[in-house]
């Protein structure tokens, strides 16, 4: 007899017994947590794998000899969920339940949704198991040790709606295990019948350990926009719709040039441009350089924060302010926008040097125009601003650092800061105490003119 198979074959559909002979009244809702991989803590397989609707234990097989079997009758505990299809069945008796009270329960450990749910969204408050309160869309996520760069990016792709429906509607159907676990947080992230008020990223953590090896770990933090570029990288190839080039793909013209010493008239040495090449460039983010720190600064001015303007940092790509490198010159010059653009305020060569660390505060509107920097403009250039990552470092202990999010909700304009799993509304005026590294703006969409 296998593992799966029950002593008693007989399937009974809520065949006229009441939820107290069907034991659904041990069920305790408060101690489920679907955010694990599914391996049985006993024999540590992951195959054929059940959860124990009272205790949240993970155990194999239904059948005699089997954990979850011998758990029913040692334990009293009798309603049990199989991770790969949601069936939920009574042991040691074997037989399944199917009951619209454990809807919420299988929805829970497996979010579908409909094409009209994703247009049903709102930031009505809901409460988990319990007893907190959640806004769908706006959850925690609970990191593993020193992962919070992991979660901030997916609070950010989380708010492009685009890529946000595909995950929702198809994602449950992906092979390929990273956008299998991308989706399905996603999913658990916009579940208004949640039964917590978290999600965990550590079904996740696993999957990009698996392609990624050591790169991004918990022992040491990683920069956010390293691993944003690599996970869009990896989700371009395991999502067949090209979605991640449809909304965050856009055009740049990168020109070089080599520049050479001469002397000129009255043997003043002047420096000419040669050997000038341009090329076509496809970005998925745009990266902004913060002007250096001064070298030497008065004793008095410690408490003086300097302060740049986005507009200024975006120069960087009106194809005439240019970028000095040993002998050569570069000017970039923005060709297309895409639908979202992402920009990346980089504040250090190396994210774990912190004491280089440029802390320039950033000064940025709620909308952006675009328009100047494009030659030729087709379509609105104008972006508004959706999420906005910040860093912070612990004043006592400066080599803790974290990363927070600051996302804008599109039902309420209200703006809400995540770090890890606290959410709290923020004034719109608090946007720029923080230094922030990861910015997210979405193409404002034009109307259409009526004939």
């Amino acid at each position: 007899m296998s593992d799966d198979e029950p002593v008693a074959k007989r399937q009974r559909v809520n065949d006229g017994l009441t939820d107290s002979e069907l034991y659904l009244d041990t069920i305790n809702r408060s101690v489920l947590n679907f955010d694990f991989e599914p391996v049985c803590s006993i024999t540590l397989t992951n195959q054929n794998i059940y959860v124990c609707l009272t205790c949240n234990a993970y155990l194999k097989g239904r059948g005699q000899g089997s954990p979850a079997f011998a758990h029913s009758i040692n334990e009293n505990h009798h309603v049990y969920m199989k991770f790969s299809n949601q069936q939920i069945y009574i042991l040691p008796d074997g037989y399944i339940v199917s009951s619209r009270l454990l809807e919420d329960i299988r929805r829970c450990a497996n979010p579908l949704y409909t094409k009209e749910q994703l247009s049903q969204f709102t930031d009505e408050k809901r409460i988990d198991a319990l007893g907190n309160s959640f806004i769908p869309g706006l959850m925690g996520l609970y990191p593993v040790a020193r992962t919070n760069y992991i979660c901030v990016i997916m609070q950010l792709l989380s708010r492009v709606v685009p890529l946000r429906n595909l995950l929702l509607l198809e994602s449950e159907s992906y092979t390929e295990p990273l956008a299998y676990e991308v989706g399905l947080i996603i999913r658990k992230m916009w579940n208004s019948s949640s039964l917590k008020s978290t999600v965990s990223i550590h079904r996740l953590l696993s999957a990009i350990s698996h392609l990624a090896g050591d790169r991004f770990g918990t022992v040491n933090y990683s920069d956010p926009a390293d691993f944003l570029a690599w996970l869009l990288h990896q989700l371009n190839k395991a999502l067949s719709s090209s979605m991640v080039h449809k909304v965050f793909q856009g055009k740049l013209i990168l020109s070089e040039s080599l520049v050479q010493a001469a002397i000129g008239e009255r043997d003043k040495l002047k420096f000419d441009e040669v050997s000038v090449t341009s090329k076509s460039i496809n970005f998925l983010f745009l990266t902004l350089d913060l002007p250096p720190k001064p070298v030497f600064t008065e004793a008095n001015d410690n408490s003086i924060m300097a302060q740049v303007t986005l507009e200024t940092l975006l120069k960087k790509y009106d194809g005439n302010t240019i970028q000095e490198l040993p002998k050569q010159r570069r000017r970039y010059k923005l060709v297309s926008s895409p639908l979202y653009l992402v920009l990346n305020i980089k504040r250090t060569q190396q994210s774990h040097h912190l004491k280089d660390r440029n802390n320039t505060t950033v000064i940025f509107p709620q909308k952006l125009d675009l328009s100047s920097y494009l030659d030729e403009a087709t379509g609105s250039q104008i972006y508004h601003i959706v999420a906005n990552i910040v860093f912070e470092s612990d004043e006592q202990n400066e080599s803790e650092i974290s990363y927070k999010i600051q996302v804008k909700s599109p039902h309420t304009n209200m703006w809400y800061e995540i770090w890890d799993t606290h959410v709290k509304v923020i004034e719109p005026e608090y946007l720029f105490l923080s230094e922030t590294c990861i910015q997210l703006w979405e193409k404002e969409k034009r109307a259409k003119s009526s004939a």
